[in-house]
């Protein structure tokens, strides 16, 4: 995830999304007393085909972000030999006209444990990734305000062997009341060198663990003493 090289408004924001989209939310009230199988939403959000069209603002402008979920052609991953499945994320930002698109492959294990991702984003000579030094599945019963981790490992410059490490993530899960619905909640901060990008991705959950009915992507990057915070809604 790289907002620090991009020049146009909608590659910032394109990027910015990839880290929500790896990072997701559910339905409910504040007093919604039922148990979700966050495990469950977790396996759909990260294997589930789904396309979200998502609406937002930045700086007074009107901007669309659409977000396609797919099952990636190949799980073989030279730099994790517990790779089985992976999953694809693309996101294409429209802002006054200027559309950017980048991509995500995003790693899982047998049982669907996050192990990485790589990121390819607009004008970066080099695919960028993340790789897991530790990853566990969230509950198959939360209730509303709990939360967990889900992954925390180091990011690479590149998807090769002996890359230079550049900075940590940590992904953690949570079940959240936003709006009078209960949301399925992932969040993803980035860190690198002084700079920390974090993505909140929420979709509409149901107590057994599909997701539908809504999304919301929440991001944010703090950068050289600067804050960029967008909000997109949609489904």
């Amino acid at each position: 995830m790289k907002i620090r090289h991009g020049t146009g408004a909608s590659r910032r924001v394109t990027a910015l999304a990839l880290i929500a989209a790896l990072a997701g939310c559910g339905g409910g009230d504040a007093g919604d007393s039922n148990s979700y199988n966050t495990q469950a939403a977790w396996t759909s959000l990260s294997t589930e085909a789904r396309t979200l069209n998502l609406s937002g603002n930045y700086q007074g402008v009107a901007m669309t972000m659409r977000l396609v979920y797919a099952a990636a052609t190949s799980a073989s991953v030279s730099l994790s030999a517990d790779v089985t499945r992976a999953q694809t994320v693309t996101a294409t930002a429209t802002i006054a006209g200027e559309a950017n698109t980048s991509s995500t492959a995003m790693w899982l294990d047998a049982q669907g444990r996050y192990l990485g991702s790589s990121s390819a984003l607009p004008l970066e000579p080099t695919d960028e990734c993340t790789l897991a030094t530790s990853s566990q599945l969230p509950p198959t019963a939360a209730s509303v305000g709990q939360s967990g981790t889900l992954s925390e490992g180091v990011i690479r410059a590149a998807c090769t062997v002996g890359a230079a490490q550049i900075g940590t993530y940590t992904m953690k899960w949570s079940v959240e009341a936003i709006d009078g619905k209960t949301w399925f909640c992932t969040t993803s901060v980035n860190t690198v060198s002084s700079e920390v990008f974090t993505g909140k991705d929420c979709h509409v959950v149901t107590p057994e663990g599909s997701l539908g009915g809504g999304a919301r992507f929440t991001l944010k990057t703090v950068a050289e003493g600067q804050t960029l915070e967008l909000l997109f809604k949609g489904s």
